[in-house]
């Protein structure tokens, strides 16, 4: 367990996740071994300021198992000391993320290891909800740990406090899709088909208005060619799961070519190191 001085120290002055770790963390969980594993876990990279900011940059996947209160060590030390040579002492160990809404007690012991680690700065652990309703924030939260209580047990040897966390575009992506491509986004074309199909569904829903107050006269084809959409469309669950799916892809994708560009040069500097 991390040291009272480790848990008592300083909280940031600000908290800032770029793109690119939060999305390798949605892409680690949905690439996870197995289905019914609830949560996945890693390390967070990152930059401090002498005015106490920090600046999440970056992460990658560390193994564990819950089962048996397992956390791969030796491979999270492994990849931190690859990263660090890839990115020249430019990036250095902040904290930890998890997949989930709050921190537990599983979580407790993972930042007891993690807080040694960044120690004498506080460790940051990052949750984000993978079933957040909120799509502004994507689930991302912030947390450092609390004082350690007077006399802690193993359920209290670590409590957490909530951190301010800003969400902000990383200069990569934009070094990928410059501000003068006329191409559109995902999220763009999105946006305009579902202005494009309100629009339509006005239309649709004043002329059936007025076929039903005798206004207009109704036309068969129309009303058969309604009944087919809806018959196609569906509802429900089913439905609502389809919009789901369709828009963590299109969110996958917009962050895709950051993440590209970030493991290119990584790529690349880990040859030149080798060579």
């Amino acid at each position: 367990m991390a040291s009272a001085s480790v848990h008592s120290a300083r909280a940031p002055a600000s908290l800032t996740l770029q793109p690119l770790p939060l999305l390798s963390v949605l892409n680690h969980y949905t690439r996870r071994p197995d289905a019914s594993q609830t949560r996945v876990i890693g390390a967070l990279l990152g930059k401090r300021t002498d005015a106490g900011e920090v600046v999440i940059t970056n992460s990658f996947a560390v193994p564990h198992d819950e089962s048996r209160t397992y956390f791969a060590e030796q491979e999270h030390r492994a990849m931190l000391d690859i990263f660090r040579k890839a990115s020249g002492d430019k990036e250095t160990l902040v904290g930890w993320y998890s997949t989930g809404s709050s921190p537990d007690g599983f979580s407790s012991l993972v930042h007891d290891f993690f807080a040694a680690e960044t120690a004498p700065y506080p460790a940051i652990h990052v949750t984000v909800d993978v079933k957040a309703e909120n799509t502004e924030e994507l689930g991302a939260r912030g947390w450092i740990s609390a004082p350690a209580p007077a006399e802690p047990t193993e359920e209290t040897s670590t409590s957490f406090t909530d951190l301010p966390l800003t969400l902000s575009q990383t200069s990569s992506l934009n070094n990928i899709i410059p501000s003068t491509a006329t191409a559109t986004t995902p999220l763009a074309e999105l946006e305009a088909s579902l202005k494009i199909a309100r629009e339509d569904l006005v239309r649709v829903r004043a002329y059936v208005n007025d076929v039903v107050e005798g206004k207009v006269e109704g036309n068969a084809d129309i009303g058969r060619a309604l009944m087919d959409v809806c018959g196609k469309v569906g509802g429900g669950d089913e439905w609502e799961k389809k919009i789901s799916g369709q828009l963590q892809d299109a969110l996958m994708v917009s962050y895709l070519s950051s993440l590209v560009r970030s493991q290119v040069e990584l790529a690349g500097r880990i040859n030149l190191l080798q060579n």
